[in-house]
């Protein structure tokens, strides 16, 4: 076994390596921006201390906030790669709720039968494995479609599930207690590896670093217990963590926060735990929560780094909408982002810049005439990390329409012709847009079939054709084509 000094040094250079894959770097105060969550038995929403609910809260332990306000003892949480969903366990179930606080559903329901606990997102937020009764299960998103990966087993003796940050792999540990160690098994399924030796300990908690080539977890075969890693062939010991973990709770849980600096991890499982975090380049404990009460199991959301939004959520085909990409921490350089969808009536830039010490950017989007409805995909994603979870929205691209019709004037004497006056939504594309005309009633006032708004106008005129001696009304409508929405106006005509 390596000595804490070697582990420093080998870190070290890890480290290197891995924000150089990476294109980070260690910076102070930018790592504490980052949003995670975790299971307190604080005092919230009027309730006593002693629930254990769903909480958020910074890096740095600041903006702490309960996610969920009852009385319920809730363990497990993860938060999702994208930072807007949680998934726990609750009473032998797997539930899944917004980190607003809103959305709860219930992903699992056979509770009363199985003990489903330990989820964890997937880096594409499409999958969530789970401990079921001692046996690992991917399951979708939305709880449906659950297979077992670790039928290798002996059944009821594998628990603790993570994925790696390409998705490839979920490491976990097996055996009573975890005392077989920590195994990897690909995503997919297959044959599990052995990633750790067995020893006369008990192992928990595995936790993949941002480059995916270490695990850290927690053990007690020092006889205390202590957060160790391995790169698959070396274990190393953070024995500057010793005296942290409560011998009497054992494991309660790690998180290697995604910029790589630090590996979050809890005192314990009852009692006043805090949570802590230590530097993996120092060795180095620092305290991030200190409340008095039980704080376990810390989570960050792995994968995608990149948030943003769309206004308006709907466009019409030829007008603008503006996109707001956000990274989720500001980096120390300009940040090169690089834009795509899935439909070409959308005429994105290839790259937008998020300038140096900044977390967000705005952009104009132009767009074209569509000739129906439709939804594409936009998203963005970091060109210096291409393997990143990529941001993706849908925005709702509308046919350009007609937005107002008027009849000058709208009561005529027979045998007189009235002006139909349309306005477009926006106006009209390159060869103009074609508005389609009808008459409720034609033997009272006529109108042509169509007509062409031609390109950059927006207002366009027809005649009207009353009958001399035949009154009565008729009702113009007019719809542009591709459109499902009509305009109608009603003329009167006097003998």
């Amino acid at each position: 076994m390596l000595t804490t000094s070697s582990l420093v040094r080998r870190f070290q250079v890890g480290l290197i390596m891995l924000l150089a894959v990476a294109c980070l770097c260690l910076r102070p105060g930018v790592a504490d921006a980052q949003l995670m969550t975790f299971i307190s038995t604080a005092p919230c929403g009027g309730l006593p201390a002693g629930y254990q609910n769903v909480w958020i809260m910074n890096a740095d332990g600041t903006g702490v906030q309960p996610v969920t306000s009852s009385s319920i003892n809730a363990t497990h949480p993860d938060l999702s790669p994208d930072g807007t969903r949680i998934v726990f366990a609750l009473n032998g179930d797997i539930w899944g709720i917004n980190t607003d606080g809103t959305g709860l559903t219930q992903l699992t329901t056979d509770g009363n039968t199985n003990d489903n606990a330990n989820p964890a997102w997937s880096p594409d937020k499409t999958k969530i494995v789970f401990r079921k009764s001692g046996d690992i299960y991917v399951m979708n998103a939305d709880g449906s479609s659950p297979s077992q990966l670790t039928s290798y087993f002996a059944p009821g003796q594998s628990d603790n599930p993570c994925w790696s940050p390409d998705g490839s792999e979920i490491a976990f540990v097996h055996g009573p207690n975890g005392s077989d160690g920590i195994w990897q098994i690909p995503a997919t399924g297959g044959t599990p590896t052995q990633v750790t030796a067995p020893n006369s300990g008990d192992y928990a908690c595995p936790t993949y670093s941002p480059d995916g080539k270490w695990i850290a977890y927690e053990s007690d075969s020092s006889g205390a217990w202590e957060i160790y890693a391995t790169d698959g062939s070396h274990e190393t010991q953070f024995s500057c963590t010793a005296g942290f973990i409560s011998a009497a709770s054992g494991a309660s849980g790690l998180s290697w926060i995604p910029n790589g600096q630090y590996i979050y991890f809890s005192a314990g499982n009852t009692g006043a735990s805090p949570i802590y975090r230590v530097d993996v380049s120092t060795c180095a404990v620092d305290t991030v929560l200190s409340n008095g009460y039980t704080n376990k199991n810390p989570s960050f959301g792995f994968g995608a780094k990149l948030m943003g939004f769309l206004t308006p959520p709907t466009v019409i085909g030829g007008k603008p909408f503006l996109i707001t990409i956000m990274l989720k921490f500001p980096e120390p350089q300009d940040t090169p982002i690089s834009l795509f969808s899935n439909n070409s009536a959308i005429q994105l830039p290839p790259t937008v810049i998020v300038p140096a010490g900044q977390s967000s950017v705005s952009v104009g989007i132009n767009t074209t005439p569509v000739t129906r409805q439709q939804k594409p995909t936009i998203g963005a994603y970091y060109i210096i990390a291409p393997n990143e979870v990529p941001f993706t929205k849908t925005i709702t691209l509308k046919p350009i329409g007609v937005q107002s019709l008027t009849l000058a004037p709208n009561t005529v004497t027979s045998g007189n012709s009235s002006t139909g006056i349309l306005v477009l939504d926006c106006a009209a594309g390159s060869g103009g847009d074609v508005v389609y005309l009808s008459s409720s009633n034609s033997s009272i006032a006529s109108v042509p079939a169509s007509v062409t708004v031609v390109a950059g106008s927006s207002c366009h005129t027809f005649p009207i054709t009353t009958y001399q001696g035949v009154p009565g009304t008729a009702t113009i409508t007019a719809k542009a084509q591709g459109s499902t929405v009509p305009k109608r106006a009603t003329l009167t005509v006097y003998p």
